[in-house]
């Protein structure tokens, strides 16, 4: 029964490359409020993050993993030292014309600072949910997403939770 099931398995990422689709380029998010009581925020560099993407297409399935960096913050007077996001995320998305491709994903999200001390320097977990919508023109996907970033598993289950990041973001990806 193992001997079937590994040749299944070997046999299955065998034929992936033919009916998958990988696709990797860069990728900025834009961390807007969620609250719009500041508006008379100037807007700068330390609003974006920036990385890269690497997305995996098999028909109605997609998952991805992104990477970006974050500038160090001052967020209600305390300092916070830069990190380095990575967002691992599955889920469906649909091609509703040649060119136009609409997808959902969920995943998990790892924190890592880059300075700071103590507990400043631990890694964090959390979750979060993205919406997708790409448009597919000569080989290069040109996308926007939405997502919601909680940076930790006990801010989603809380009563008196802190709310989401909401995380406005456009990537152009190669096909591969």
């Amino acid at each position: 029964m193992k001997r079937v099931l590994i040749l299944a398995l070997g046999l299955f990422c065998l034929s992936l490359p033919a009916f998958a689709q990988l696709q990797i380029g860069g990728t900025a998010y834009y961390m807007a409020p969620l609250d719009k009581t500041d508006q008379a925020k100037k807007l700068s560099i330390h609003d974006f993050l920036f990385g890269g993407e690497a997305r995996l297409l098999l028909g109605p399935l997609e998952g991805s993993a992104t990477g970006v960096f974050e500038p160090p913050v001052t967020d209600g007077g305390i300092d916070y030292p830069p990190a380095i996001f990575a967002m691992f995320s599955g889920g469906l998305g649909f091609d509703l014309l040649p060119i136009l491709r609409l997808g959902g994903e969920v995943g998990v999200n790892l924190i890592q600072p880059l300075g700071g001390s103590g507990e400043e320097k631990a890694l964090n977990a959390g979750a979060n949910v993205k919406l997708l919508a790409t448009a597919h023109v000569f080989g290069l996907n040109i996308g926007a997403n939405a997502s919601f970033f909680y940076p930790s598993f006990a801010a989603i289950t809380a009563v008196t939770a802190v709310k989401p990041k909401l995380l406005f973001g456009f990537s152009a990806l190669l096909e591969l």
